[in-house]
């Protein structure tokens, strides 16, 4: 009961927050922000949780099975930026970011089976958005960025039959995303938005995917 109490709280003041009248928002310049994040990795942007699994070698039936997927929880992430706001409303940036999440299980034409496992992702991106005009209330924005990403899977056991695949991996990466902002006062613009971040071709040893990760996150920006 506590729990949704507060939940009913945030509602609230995030309703206020983008639903009052706005600010007009003359901001330029250089600016900071951080985006605090709940995560999913996914085999493609339509699923939520689920990893395919490209080509493995690791002996273990399940996984060895056809159409091998790794079930994952949700996770958190967060994303800090650097950079500058220009007088078209178009920002552009470099941002790095790093999120994590636990695997929950595997299915495979095999069967299935509990895993005990962690994939972490850390990126750095250049980003180019730009943000619309908002003369009444919240407006929107969108995003995209190029850049890398360093994966780190560490694969302990999978129905308690212990695996031990500790590997990483450095590849390209590429993100999208969009979302709503609104100007706080003249130094603070807060928002609530979406990115997927793919990742292509990640090969950990004996174990290859390609996989992306979904964000819903909070952004706080400091001019």
């Amino acid at each position: 009961m506590i729990r949704f109490a507060r939940l009913n709280q945030l509602a609230i003041l995030f309703s206020f927050l983008f639903a009052s009248p706005a600010l007009a928002d003359t901001k330029t310049g250089f600016y900071v922000s951080l985006a605090p994040a709940i995560t999913s990795p996914a085999a493609e942007p339509t699923t939520l949780d689920e990893i395919e699994v490209d080509r493995t070698n690791i002996q273990e039936a399940i996984i060895m099975g056809q159409d091998a997927k790794f079930k994952m929880k949700f996770g958190l992430g967060i994303n800090g930026e650097v950079g500058y706001k220009w007088r078209t409303n178009f920002r552009t940036g470099l941002e790095v970011g790093y999120r994590a999440s636990d695997m929950d299980q595997v299915t495979s034409t095999a069967g299935s089976g509990l895993v005990d496992g962690q994939l972490e992702m850390s990126t750095i991106f250049l980003n180019v958005a730009y943000d619309f005009d908002n003369e009444e209330g919240a407006a929107p924005y969108i995003f995209g960025g190029l850049g890398a990403a360093y994966h780190e899977l560490d694969l302990r056991s999978v129905n308690t039959v212990t695996v031990k695949q500790v590997a990483d991996d450095l590849t390209f990466a590429f993100q999208v995303g969009a979302g709503f902002y609104k100007p706080i006062n003249e130094f603070i613009d807060a928002g609530l938005g979406y990115r997927f971040v793919f990742a292509n071709d990640t090969r950990f040893g004996n174990l290859s995917t390609e996989f992306g990760v979904h964000h819903i996150e909070l952004t706080f920006r400091l001019f």
